[in-house]
C-alpha cells in the first residue's frame, strides 16, 4: 500500500499504461541519466558473470517505481548479436536519507506575462513550451503565458500542445487569444485585454528565442512603469557543425546550448539590427500603441517588424535600454528553402542564412577546405595556442631581464655583509679590551 505504481519508459518517452494521456518525452538530462544507468548496470552484470560482454546489449525498455526505502528498476536488455534475444533484470537500489542542501523563502515578485505571437504551432513552439515548463517555472513561478494566434484554424492544435506541456503545472495560467498583427499594434488591443489578470509586466518574445531564467529578474529590474522599457539584443549561435571543429571541439548537444551556455563571439554574434523581444509594462504598451505611425517600418506583418514598430514609438516617450543580453539567444537551425520566397526577399533570405553559418574567417576556412582540400580541423585552436606560447615566452624574457640587475648587485651585497660582520667583531673586541683594563686598575 506504500508502493507507487510503475512508471514505464521506452526509447525516449515515459508513460503510465492505465492513463494514455500521461505520455511525455524525456528531457536531455533524463536521457543522459538512463544512459549512465544502463552502463552501470551492464558493467555490474558483466562483473558478476551474468553476461560475458556488454558490447551488444542495449536497454530497450523498462519500468521503475518507488518503495518506502528502495527504488525498483525492471529493465529489459536486447542482445543484438543473438537474434535480438532479450534479458530481463530487476534491480533494487536503496534510498539514502535525504539531506537539505538549500532552502529559502520566496518573496512575491512582479508577475511577468510572456506573450507569443504565432501564425501556427510548430516543433519550435513545442520546444519553447517544454523549456518554459521544465526549466523556467521551477526557478521562477511568477510567470504567465499569453499566446496570440493569428490563424483560427490552429486553435485546437495549439491548445493541445499547451495542455501537454503544462499538465504537471496545474496552477500555471495561460490563455490563447485570437488576433492579428495589426490588432497587436493597436492600443485598443491591450486596453481590451487589461482584465486578464496575467500580470502588469509584459514580455513579448519570438518563439525561436531560448530564454534563461536569469533574464526574467533582469526584465523586472530594468523595466519601470511610465519611465523605462527594455529591448534586449539577442545572441545568435553559428552552425555548431561548422564552427566548433575549427577550434578542435565537438559540437555541443542541444541540451547544453539551451541550459546555461553563455555567448562567445567565436561561436555566434549579436543581432544588433533585429528586435525579437521587448519587456515593458502593459500600461506603457497601451499608451505607445495609440501613437501615430509616422515612421515607416518594413515587415510589420511579422513579430520582428511589430517589435521594431514598438521601438520606434517607445524612444519618443520612454527611456529605452537596447543592449546585449546574455540570457536570450537563437539556436542555429537548418535554413528554410529560400527559393520558395518571392524574388524581392530571396537575396535577403540567402544573406541571412550565410550570416548564421559563421563569421568571415570561419567561412573562408571552410571554403578553402572544399575548394583546395586544406586541412582546417582545429586550425583556430592551434592559432590561439601559438599566441599563448608567444605571450608566455615574452613574459619569461621580461622576467629574466628584470632579474639581471639583481645578479649584478650580488657581489656588492656580499662585500657589504662582510664589512658589517667585521665591524661588529672589531667593536666587540674593543669592548672586551676595555673591560679587561678596568679590572687591572688598582683599587
Amino acid at each position: 500500500q506504500n508502493t507507487l505504481p510503475f512508471i514505464h519508459f521506452a526509447e525516449d518517452t515515459f508513460f503510465l499504461p492505465e492513463e494514455d494521456d500521461q505520455l511525455r518525452y524525456m528531457t536531455e538530462a533524463e536521457k543522459e541519466y538512463f544512459v549512465k544507468l544502463q552502463d552501470s548496470v551492464l558493467n555490474e552484470l558483466v562483473s558478476e558473470g551474468v553476461f560475458e560482454s556488454s558490447e551488444n546489449l542495449v536497454l530497450t525498455h523498462g519500468k521503475y517505481r518507488w518503495h518506502p526505502k528502495v527504488l525498483e528498476y525492471d529493465l529489459v536488455f536486447t542482445d543484438i548479436s543473438q537474434s535480438n534475444t532479450q534479458h530481463r533484470t530487476v534491480i533494487l537500489k536503496p534510498i539514502e536519507n535525504f539531506h537539505v542542501v538549500k532552502s529559502g523563502t520566496a518573496r512575491r515578485m512582479t508577475v511577468i506575462n510572456i506573450v507569443l505571437i504565432l501564425d501556427e504551432p510548430s516543433v519550435i513552439l513545442q520546444r519553447f513550451l517544454d523549456h518554459l515548463a521544465m526549466d523556467i517555472l521551477s526557478k521562477d513561478p511568477f510567470v504567465t503565458l499569453s499566446v496570440l494566434l493569428t490563424d483560427s484554424n490552429q486553435i485546437e492544435r495549439t491548445r493541445q500542445m499547451l495542455y501537454r506541456s503544462f499538465k504537471y503545472q496545474p496552477k500555471f495560467e495561460w490563455k490563447i487569444i485570437l488576433t492579428t498583427i495589426e490588432e497587436v499594434l493597436d492600443g485598443n488591443f491591450w486596453y481590451a485585454h487589461k482584465n486578464l489578470n496575467l500580470g502588469d509586466l509584459v514580455f513579448l518574445i519570438d518563439e525561436e528565442v531560448v530564454l534563461n531564467p536569469d533574464f526574467l529578474q533582469r526584465c523586472r529590474t530594468v523595466a519601470a512603469e511610465g519611465m523605462q522599457a527594455y529591448f534586449p539584443m539577442v545572441f545568435e549561435w553559428y552552425n555548431p557543425a561548422v564552427v566548433y571543429p575549427l577550434y578542435g571541439q565537438a559540437p555541443p548537444s542541444l541540451y547544453s546550448q539551451m541550459h546555461g551556455a553563455k555567448p562567445e563571439l567565436n561561436y555566434g554574434h549579436w543581432l544588433k539590427d533585429r528586435y525579437d523581444s521587448v519587456c515593458m509594462f502593459r500600461s506603457d504598451l497601451q499608451g505607445l500603441q495609440q501613437e501615430p505611425d509616422d515612421l515607416y517600418v518594413d515587415d510589420k506583418d511579422n513579430s520582428d517588424g511589430a517589435f521594431k514598430e514598438l521601438y520606434s514609438k517607445a524612444i519618443k516617450k520612454l527611456k529605452v535600454i537596447h543592449g546585449p543580453d546574455p540570457d536570450l539567444h537563437f539556436l542555429w537551425r537548418a535554413p528554410d528553402n529560400c527559393s520558395v520566397n518571392e524574388h524581392s526577399v530571396y537575396n535577403s533570405c540567402v544573406q541571412a542564412h550565410a550570416r548564421s553559418m559563421g563569421n568571415r574567417l570561419q567561412l573562408g576556412l571552410v571554403n578553402l577546405h572544399f575548394a583546395e582540400g586544406t586541412k582546417i580541423e582545429g586550425i583556430l585552436r592551434k592559432r590561439s595556442s601559438s599566441k599563448r606560447r608567444k605571450r608566455h615566452k615574452n613574459r619569461r624574457e621580461s622576467n629574466s631581464t628584470m632579474s639581471h640587475p639583481t645578479i649584478l648587485l650580488l657581489p656588492l651585497m656580499i662585500l657589504g655583509l662582510i664589512i658589517s660582520v667585521a665591524g661588529n667583531i672589531g667593536q666587540g673586541f674593543l669592548m672586551y679590551k676595555q673591560c679587561t683594563d678596568y679590572k687591572e686598575l688598582p683599587s
